[in-house]
Protein backbone atom coordinates (compact mmCIF):
# COMPACT_ATOMS: atom_id res chain seq x y z
CA UNK A 1 0.00 0.00 0.00
CA UNK A 2 1.78 3.17 -1.16
CA UNK A 3 1.31 6.74 0.09
CA UNK A 4 -1.13 7.48 -2.73
CA UNK A 5 -3.43 4.68 -1.58
CA UNK A 6 -3.14 5.81 2.03
CA UNK A 7 -4.01 9.34 0.98
CA UNK A 8 -7.14 8.15 -0.82
CA UNK A 9 -8.21 6.07 2.18
CA UNK A 10 -7.58 9.08 4.42
CA UNK A 11 -9.74 11.35 2.26
CA UNK A 12 -12.50 8.75 2.07
CA UNK A 13 -12.55 8.03 5.80
CA UNK A 14 -12.53 11.74 6.64
CA UNK A 15 -15.40 12.33 4.22
CA UNK A 16 -17.36 9.47 5.80
CA UNK A 17 -16.82 10.85 9.31
CA UNK A 18 -17.95 14.33 8.32
CA UNK A 19 -20.87 13.10 6.21
CA UNK A 20 -22.29 11.04 9.06
CA UNK A 21 -22.22 14.09 11.33
CA UNK A 22 -23.82 16.67 9.03
CA UNK A 23 -27.28 17.28 7.64
CA UNK A 24 -26.22 18.64 4.24
CA UNK A 25 -23.87 16.08 2.74
CA UNK A 26 -25.29 14.11 -0.21
CA UNK A 27 -24.28 10.81 1.39
CA UNK A 28 -25.18 9.32 4.76
CA UNK A 29 -23.33 6.06 5.24
CA UNK A 30 -25.25 4.86 8.29
CA UNK A 31 -24.58 1.18 8.95
CA UNK A 32 -22.15 1.08 6.04
CA UNK A 33 -19.81 3.07 8.29
CA UNK A 34 -19.19 -0.08 10.33
CA UNK A 35 -18.37 -2.06 7.21
CA UNK A 36 -15.99 0.68 6.06
CA UNK A 37 -14.13 0.58 9.39
CA UNK A 38 -13.90 -3.21 9.24
CA UNK A 39 -12.61 -3.01 5.67
CA UNK A 40 -9.91 -0.47 6.58
CA UNK A 41 -8.77 -2.55 9.57
CA UNK A 42 -8.54 -5.73 7.49
CA UNK A 43 -6.65 -3.88 4.77
CA UNK A 44 -4.13 -2.45 7.22
CA UNK A 45 -3.60 -5.86 8.82
CA UNK A 46 -3.25 -7.57 5.46
CA UNK A 47 -0.67 -5.04 4.25
CA UNK A 48 1.29 -4.45 7.44
CA UNK A 49 0.65 -7.31 9.84
CA UNK A 50 -1.22 -7.53 13.14
CA UNK A 51 0.56 -5.61 15.90
CA UNK A 52 -1.60 -4.37 18.77
CA UNK A 53 -0.83 -1.91 21.57
CA UNK A 54 -0.39 -3.67 24.93
CA UNK A 55 -2.25 -0.94 26.81
CA UNK A 56 -5.24 -1.26 24.47
CA UNK A 57 -5.13 -5.04 24.89
CA UNK A 58 -5.32 -4.49 28.64
CA UNK A 59 -8.35 -2.24 28.19
CA UNK A 60 -9.96 -4.89 25.97
CA UNK A 61 -9.30 -7.57 28.59
CA UNK A 62 -10.79 -5.48 31.41
CA UNK A 63 -13.82 -4.64 29.26
CA UNK A 64 -14.41 -8.33 28.50
CA UNK A 65 -14.17 -9.16 32.21
CA UNK A 66 -16.69 -6.40 33.01
CA UNK A 67 -19.18 -7.96 30.57
CA UNK A 68 -18.61 -11.59 31.56
CA UNK A 69 -18.88 -11.00 35.31
CA UNK A 70 -22.03 -8.86 35.12
CA UNK A 71 -25.60 -9.66 34.14
CA UNK A 72 -26.11 -6.89 31.56
CA UNK A 73 -29.54 -6.41 29.93
CA UNK A 74 -29.31 -7.50 26.31
CA UNK A 75 -30.66 -4.20 24.93
CA UNK A 76 -27.37 -2.51 25.90
CA UNK A 77 -25.63 -4.77 23.32
CA UNK A 78 -22.29 -4.79 25.19
CA UNK A 79 -20.48 -7.28 22.94
CA UNK A 80 -21.50 -5.53 19.75
CA UNK A 81 -20.44 -2.14 21.10
CA UNK A 82 -17.16 -3.47 22.47
CA UNK A 83 -16.22 -5.09 19.16
CA UNK A 84 -16.89 -1.94 17.16
CA UNK A 85 -15.18 0.30 19.69
CA UNK A 86 -11.96 -1.67 19.35
CA UNK A 87 -12.27 -1.90 15.58
CA UNK A 88 -12.53 1.88 15.52
CA UNK A 89 -9.46 2.29 17.72
CA UNK A 90 -7.61 -0.05 15.37
CA UNK A 91 -8.57 2.00 12.33
CA UNK A 92 -7.76 5.47 13.70
CA UNK A 93 -6.86 5.09 17.37
CA UNK A 94 -3.88 3.72 19.28
CA UNK A 95 -4.76 0.00 19.07
CA UNK A 96 -3.10 -1.00 15.79
CA UNK A 97 0.65 -0.38 15.75
CA UNK A 98 2.18 -0.45 12.27
CA UNK A 99 3.80 2.08 9.90
CA UNK A 100 0.81 2.23 7.55
CA UNK A 101 -1.74 2.50 10.37
CA UNK A 102 0.26 5.28 12.01
CA UNK A 103 0.54 7.27 8.77
CA UNK A 104 -3.20 6.92 8.23
CA UNK A 105 -3.99 8.33 11.69
CA UNK A 106 -1.84 11.40 11.09
CA UNK A 107 -3.36 11.86 7.64
CA UNK A 108 -6.97 11.72 8.86
CA UNK A 109 -6.19 14.08 11.77
CA UNK A 110 -4.75 16.67 9.40
CA UNK A 111 -7.61 16.35 6.92
CA UNK A 112 -10.24 16.79 9.65
CA UNK A 113 -8.70 20.15 10.52
CA UNK A 114 -9.13 21.09 6.87
CA UNK A 115 -12.80 20.09 6.97
CA UNK A 116 -13.63 21.94 10.21
CA UNK A 117 -13.35 25.43 8.62
CA UNK A 118 -15.72 24.33 5.84
CA UNK A 119 -18.24 23.21 8.47
CA UNK A 120 -17.96 26.54 10.29
CA UNK A 121 -18.25 28.70 7.16
CA UNK A 122 -21.27 26.75 5.92
CA UNK A 123 -22.85 26.93 9.38
CA UNK A 124 -22.23 30.68 9.53
CA UNK A 125 -24.25 31.10 6.33
CA UNK A 126 -27.16 29.32 8.02
CA UNK A 127 -26.79 31.53 11.08
CA UNK A 128 -26.95 34.69 8.96
CA UNK A 129 -30.07 33.30 7.28
CA UNK A 130 -31.64 32.68 10.68
CA UNK A 131 -31.45 28.91 10.35
CA UNK A 132 -29.39 26.08 11.86
CA UNK A 133 -30.95 25.90 15.32
CA UNK A 134 -31.66 22.48 16.76
CA UNK A 135 -33.19 21.04 19.94
CA UNK A 136 -33.79 23.69 22.59
CA UNK A 137 -32.91 26.46 20.15
CA UNK A 138 -29.18 25.79 20.44
CA UNK A 139 -27.18 26.32 17.27
CA UNK A 140 -26.05 23.19 15.41
CA UNK A 141 -25.36 24.70 11.99
CA UNK A 142 -24.96 21.97 9.38
CA UNK A 143 -24.14 19.37 12.05
CA UNK A 144 -26.61 16.88 13.47
CA UNK A 145 -26.57 18.29 17.01
CA UNK A 146 -25.44 21.36 18.92
CA UNK A 147 -23.37 19.14 21.22
CA UNK A 148 -21.20 18.31 18.20
CA UNK A 149 -21.10 21.91 17.00
CA UNK A 150 -19.62 23.03 20.35
CA UNK A 151 -16.50 20.83 20.12
CA UNK A 152 -16.05 21.37 16.36
CA UNK A 153 -16.27 25.15 16.81
CA UNK A 154 -13.95 25.03 19.84
CA UNK A 155 -11.34 22.97 18.00
CA UNK A 156 -11.56 25.34 15.02
CA UNK A 157 -10.92 28.28 17.34
CA UNK A 158 -7.86 26.41 18.60
CA UNK A 159 -6.76 25.66 15.03
CA UNK A 160 -6.98 29.34 14.07
CA UNK A 161 -5.07 30.28 17.23
CA UNK A 162 -2.46 27.70 16.22
CA UNK A 163 -2.14 29.40 12.84
CA UNK A 164 -1.50 32.74 14.60
CA UNK A 165 1.58 31.20 16.22
CA UNK A 166 3.12 30.15 12.89
CA UNK A 167 6.31 32.09 12.16
CA UNK A 168 6.12 31.51 8.42
CA UNK A 169 5.41 34.58 6.34
CA UNK A 170 1.66 34.96 6.03
CA UNK A 171 -0.06 37.05 3.38
CA UNK A 172 -2.57 39.68 4.43
CA UNK A 173 -5.30 37.48 2.96
CA UNK A 174 -4.26 34.53 5.13
CA UNK A 175 -4.13 36.64 8.29
CA UNK A 176 -7.54 38.16 7.64
CA UNK A 177 -8.97 34.73 6.77
CA UNK A 178 -7.90 33.17 10.08
CA UNK A 179 -9.11 36.19 12.06
CA UNK A 180 -12.55 36.01 10.45
CA UNK A 181 -12.66 32.21 10.73
CA UNK A 182 -11.78 32.38 14.40
CA UNK A 183 -14.52 34.97 14.99
CA UNK A 184 -17.05 32.81 13.15
CA UNK A 185 -15.96 29.72 15.10
CA UNK A 186 -16.24 31.58 18.40
CA UNK A 187 -19.74 32.73 17.46
CA UNK A 188 -20.77 29.15 16.68
CA UNK A 189 -19.19 27.99 19.94
CA UNK A 190 -21.19 30.47 22.01
CA UNK A 191 -24.44 29.81 20.16
CA UNK A 192 -24.06 26.04 20.57
CA UNK A 193 -24.45 26.65 24.29
CA UNK A 194 -21.91 24.05 25.41
CA UNK A 195 -20.33 25.30 28.63
CA UNK A 196 -17.79 22.47 28.78
CA UNK A 197 -16.73 23.23 25.19
CA UNK A 198 -16.17 26.90 26.06
CA UNK A 199 -14.09 25.96 29.10
CA UNK A 200 -12.18 23.33 27.12
CA UNK A 201 -11.40 25.82 24.35
CA UNK A 202 -9.99 28.40 26.76
CA UNK A 203 -7.84 25.81 28.54
CA UNK A 204 -6.64 24.39 25.20
CA UNK A 205 -5.52 27.83 24.01
CA UNK A 206 -3.63 28.43 27.25
CA UNK A 207 -1.87 25.06 26.90
CA UNK A 208 -0.89 25.84 23.31
CA UNK A 209 0.55 29.19 24.42
CA UNK A 210 2.47 27.64 27.30
CA UNK A 211 4.01 24.90 25.16
CA UNK A 212 4.76 27.32 22.33
CA UNK A 213 6.69 29.76 24.54
CA UNK A 214 7.37 27.67 27.63
CA UNK A 215 10.60 29.40 28.60
CA UNK A 216 10.21 32.71 26.74
CA UNK A 217 7.77 34.90 28.64
CA UNK A 218 8.77 37.94 26.60
CA UNK A 219 7.91 36.13 23.37
CA UNK A 220 4.63 34.96 24.88
CA UNK A 221 3.62 38.54 25.64
CA UNK A 222 4.94 40.01 22.40
CA UNK A 223 3.43 37.40 20.10
CA UNK A 224 -0.04 37.62 21.62
CA UNK A 225 -0.36 41.23 22.79
CA UNK A 226 -2.34 42.36 19.76
CA UNK A 227 -4.45 39.24 19.83
CA UNK A 228 -5.46 39.80 23.46
CA UNK A 229 -6.02 43.51 22.78
CA UNK A 230 -8.35 42.69 19.89
CA UNK A 231 -10.41 40.37 22.09
CA UNK A 232 -10.67 43.06 24.76
CA UNK A 233 -11.79 45.75 22.31
CA UNK A 234 -14.43 43.49 20.75
CA UNK A 235 -16.05 42.41 24.03
CA UNK A 236 -19.22 44.46 23.33
CA UNK A 237 -19.59 42.68 19.98
CA UNK A 238 -19.44 39.06 21.12
CA UNK A 239 -21.08 39.35 24.56
CA UNK A 240 -24.43 39.85 22.85
CA UNK A 241 -24.22 36.23 21.71
CA UNK A 242 -23.98 34.78 25.22
CA UNK A 243 -27.74 34.21 25.37
CA UNK A 244 -27.49 30.43 24.86
CA UNK A 245 -24.95 30.05 27.68
CA UNK A 246 -27.03 32.28 29.93
CA UNK A 247 -30.09 30.15 29.21
CA UNK A 248 -28.28 27.05 30.42
CA UNK A 249 -27.17 28.85 33.57
CA UNK A 250 -30.56 30.16 34.63
CA UNK A 251 -30.89 27.47 37.28
CA UNK A 252 -27.17 27.23 38.06
CA UNK A 253 -24.72 29.34 39.98
CA UNK A 254 -22.35 30.83 37.43
CA UNK A 255 -20.65 28.96 34.62
CA UNK A 256 -20.77 25.51 36.18
CA UNK A 257 -22.03 22.05 35.34
CA UNK A 258 -24.57 21.45 38.10
CA UNK A 259 -27.15 20.18 35.61
CA UNK A 260 -25.09 16.99 35.36
CA UNK A 261 -24.92 16.37 39.08
CA UNK A 262 -27.61 13.66 39.14
CA UNK A 263 -25.86 11.73 36.36
CA UNK A 264 -22.50 12.03 38.12
CA UNK A 265 -23.89 10.80 41.42
CA UNK A 266 -25.45 7.78 39.74
CA UNK A 267 -22.13 6.88 38.03
CA UNK A 268 -20.41 6.99 41.42
CA UNK A 269 -23.11 4.77 42.94
CA UNK A 270 -22.63 2.27 40.11
CA UNK A 271 -18.88 2.26 40.69
CA UNK A 272 -19.34 1.72 44.43
CA UNK A 273 -21.53 -1.31 43.69
CA UNK A 274 -18.69 -2.91 41.66
CA UNK A 275 -15.46 -0.98 42.25
CA UNK A 276 -12.95 -3.44 40.72
CA UNK A 277 -14.31 -4.27 37.25
CA UNK A 278 -17.42 -2.06 37.07
CA UNK A 279 -21.01 -2.84 36.16
CA UNK A 280 -20.26 -3.69 32.53
CA UNK A 281 -18.99 -2.10 29.34
CA UNK A 282 -21.61 0.19 27.68
CA UNK A 283 -24.12 -0.37 30.52
CA UNK A 284 -25.76 1.70 33.24
CA UNK A 285 -27.93 0.59 36.15
CA UNK A 286 -31.29 0.06 34.43
CA UNK A 287 -33.09 -0.18 37.79
CA UNK A 288 -32.01 3.22 39.07
CA UNK A 289 -34.83 5.71 39.64
CA UNK A 290 -32.82 8.63 38.25
CA UNK A 291 -29.42 9.30 36.72
CA UNK A 292 -29.55 6.33 34.33
CA UNK A 293 -30.67 7.65 30.96
CA UNK A 294 -30.88 5.05 28.22
CA UNK A 295 -32.89 3.96 25.20
CA UNK A 296 -34.03 0.33 25.31
CA UNK A 297 -34.57 0.23 21.56
CA UNK A 298 -31.08 1.39 20.53
CA UNK A 299 -29.19 0.60 23.75
CA UNK A 300 -27.65 4.08 23.81
CA UNK A 301 -26.85 5.57 27.20
CA UNK A 302 -26.23 9.09 28.48
CA UNK A 303 -23.70 8.99 31.29
CA UNK A 304 -22.94 12.71 31.68
CA UNK A 305 -19.20 12.31 32.26
CA UNK A 306 -16.67 10.20 30.34
CA UNK A 307 -14.32 9.82 33.30
CA UNK A 308 -17.06 8.60 35.65
CA UNK A 309 -18.49 6.52 32.79
CA UNK A 310 -15.17 4.72 32.49
CA UNK A 311 -15.04 4.22 36.25
CA UNK A 312 -18.59 2.88 36.55
CA UNK A 313 -18.48 0.61 33.48
CA UNK A 314 -15.00 -0.91 33.85
CA UNK A 315 -14.15 -0.18 37.48
CA UNK A 316 -10.85 0.98 38.85
CA UNK A 317 -9.01 -1.48 36.57
CA UNK A 318 -10.36 0.06 33.38
CA UNK A 319 -10.02 3.59 34.73
CA UNK A 320 -6.33 3.10 35.51
CA UNK A 321 -5.67 1.70 32.03
CA UNK A 322 -7.41 4.69 30.42
CA UNK A 323 -5.46 7.13 32.61
CA UNK A 324 -2.27 5.34 31.55
CA UNK A 325 -3.19 5.72 27.86
CA UNK A 326 -3.93 9.43 28.29
CA UNK A 327 -0.74 9.86 30.31
CA UNK A 328 1.33 8.05 27.67
CA UNK A 329 -0.08 10.31 24.95
CA UNK A 330 0.64 13.43 26.99
CA UNK A 331 4.20 12.44 27.89
CA UNK A 332 4.96 11.30 24.32
CA UNK A 333 4.10 14.70 22.87
CA UNK A 334 5.53 16.73 25.77
CA UNK A 335 8.94 15.24 25.00
CA UNK A 336 8.66 16.69 21.48
CA UNK A 337 7.77 20.18 22.67
CA UNK A 338 11.36 21.44 22.54
CA UNK A 339 12.01 20.28 18.98
CA UNK A 340 8.54 20.61 17.45
CA UNK A 341 6.79 23.07 19.81
CA UNK A 342 4.04 24.27 17.50
CA UNK A 343 2.37 20.97 16.62
CA UNK A 344 3.10 19.71 20.15
CA UNK A 345 1.14 22.66 21.51
CA UNK A 346 -1.75 21.95 19.16
CA UNK A 347 -1.93 18.25 20.06
CA UNK A 348 -1.65 18.91 23.80
CA UNK A 349 -4.28 21.61 23.39
CA UNK A 350 -6.68 19.22 21.64
CA UNK A 351 -6.13 16.63 24.37
CA UNK A 352 -6.72 19.27 27.04
CA UNK A 353 -9.95 20.28 25.31
CA UNK A 354 -11.25 16.72 25.40
CA UNK A 355 -10.16 16.13 28.98
CA UNK A 356 -12.24 19.14 30.02
CA UNK A 357 -15.18 18.48 27.69
CA UNK A 358 -15.39 14.87 28.84
CA UNK A 359 -16.32 16.15 32.30
CA UNK A 360 -19.81 16.83 30.94
CA UNK A 361 -20.20 14.33 28.09
CA UNK A 362 -19.90 10.55 28.22
CA UNK A 363 -18.61 9.47 24.81
CA UNK A 364 -15.33 7.80 25.80
CA UNK A 365 -16.63 4.30 24.95
CA UNK A 366 -19.31 5.35 22.43
CA UNK A 367 -17.69 3.68 19.43
CA UNK A 368 -19.00 5.15 16.20
CA UNK A 369 -19.91 8.58 17.54
CA UNK A 370 -18.10 11.53 15.99
CA UNK A 371 -16.61 12.82 19.25
CA UNK A 372 -15.48 9.35 20.30
CA UNK A 373 -13.70 8.96 16.96
CA UNK A 374 -11.92 12.34 17.22
CA UNK A 375 -10.89 11.63 20.82
CA UNK A 376 -9.28 8.26 20.10
CA UNK A 377 -7.83 9.54 16.83
CA UNK A 378 -6.10 12.30 18.81
CA UNK A 379 -4.71 9.79 21.31
CA UNK A 380 -3.51 7.57 18.45
CA UNK A 381 -1.79 10.49 16.69
CA UNK A 382 -0.13 11.71 19.88
CA UNK A 383 1.31 8.31 20.74
CA UNK A 384 2.40 7.86 17.12
CA UNK A 385 4.23 11.18 16.67
CA UNK A 386 5.73 10.79 20.13
CA UNK A 387 7.62 7.77 18.81
CA UNK A 388 8.32 9.22 15.37
CA UNK A 389 9.57 12.81 15.28
CA UNK A 390 9.62 12.77 11.47
CA UNK A 391 5.85 12.26 11.43
CA UNK A 392 5.47 15.13 13.91
CA UNK A 393 7.47 17.43 11.64
CA UNK A 394 5.47 16.25 8.62
CA UNK A 395 2.19 16.92 10.43
CA UNK A 396 3.31 20.43 11.38
CA UNK A 397 4.36 21.20 7.82
CA UNK A 398 1.05 19.97 6.40
CA UNK A 399 -1.01 21.94 8.92
CA UNK A 400 0.91 25.17 8.33
CA UNK A 401 0.96 25.18 4.54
Amino acid sequence: MNNSTLNKIGWFLTFVLVSNSTTVMPFYFGSFYYLIIIGIVLYLIFKDGFHVSYSMLMLLAVSIVSIVLNDIPSFFRPWQRLVFFFLLTMAVGPSLVSPKAEKLKVDVFQKLFWFFPIVIIWSLVLFVLGRGSGAGGYFQGILVHSMIMGPVAGLTVLYCFFQFQVKKNRTIFQKVFYILLMAASFLCLLQAGSRSAVIGTILAMLVLLFVRDEKKLSNLIKNNFWFVLAIGLTVPLWTQYLDKLEAKNQDDSGLNLDSREVLWEQRLEEWKSSPIYGIGFSAVDASAEEGSTFDEESGKVETGNSWLCCLSMTGILGFLVVVFIFGSAFVSVWRLSRTVPLVSGLLLGVLTFFMAHMMAEGYIFAGGSFLNTILWLTLGVMITVGKNEELAIELEERLTR
